[in-house]
């Protein structure tokens, strides 16, 4: 199961506020019979890496998921990446072209990543010698099997909906948020489909 999961969503945190947070760890396990239990965590939108939000999920399924958090940019600093480490997960964050491959004293989760998308695997010292033109090869290559560049799809829909319904929701509780948002969909579902009627 792969969560797209730079899009901002609300959740509530312990006491009930409302935060923004961005989706970036989906993790299943394989319970009693046939039933998979999916968790669900949300991280502060800034980078701080700090837990908002958890949500558990029960569902019939034949294989557990596959565990991927996928975000831009804004998200690959080191506590993101050490969160992503530590749950499992398999960080598909793109990282900067200028960056080095030095733990800064936090996980030595980013380093892996950096070495994995700009060298190839390489070690810190043969990472450092490549150039940027070096790097972009490698980065785009990694990019192309982790079909980062195929995220503009979901962008679209995602723009066309907040033009036509708002960005933002009026309600205040978690159960009553999804709701709001769940009767939008539809809406917006519904208009699609009559326009499409109309130009065919």
């Amino acid at each position: 199961m792969t969560r797209d999961s730079d899009a901002l969503v609300s959740a509530a945190d312990p006491v009930d506020s409302i935060k923004q947070a961005v989706e970036v760890e989906v993790t299943g396990e394989v319970s009693s019979g046939d039933k998979m239990q999916t968790e669900v965590e949300y991280l502060c939108d800034c980078g701080c890496g700090e837990i908002v939000a958890q949500k558990t999920y029960h569902k019939k399924t034949e294989s557990p998921p596959v565990a991927i958090g996928s975000a831009d940019g804004t998200y690959g600093t080191h506590k993101v990446f050490k969160h992503l480490k530590k749950r499992g997960v398999q960080p598909v964050i793109r990282v900067r072209i200028d960056s080095n491959a030095r733990s800064g004293g936090v996980s030595s989760a980013r380093p892996e990543a950096v070495r994995e998308q700009l060298g190839g695997g390489c070690t810190v010292q043969n990472l450092a010698k490549l150039t940027k033109t070096e790097r972009r090869k490698f980065q785009k290559k990694w990019m192309k099997d982790q079909k980062y560049g195929s995220r503009w799809l979901v962008e679209i829909v995602i723009s066309a909906f907040k033009r036509v319904l708002g960005e933002s929701v009026r309600a205040v509780k978690p159960e009553y948020i999804l709701i709001e948002i769940a009767t939008k969909i539809g809406v917006y579902n519904k208009m699609r489909d009559v326009m499409m009627e109309a130009i065919s």
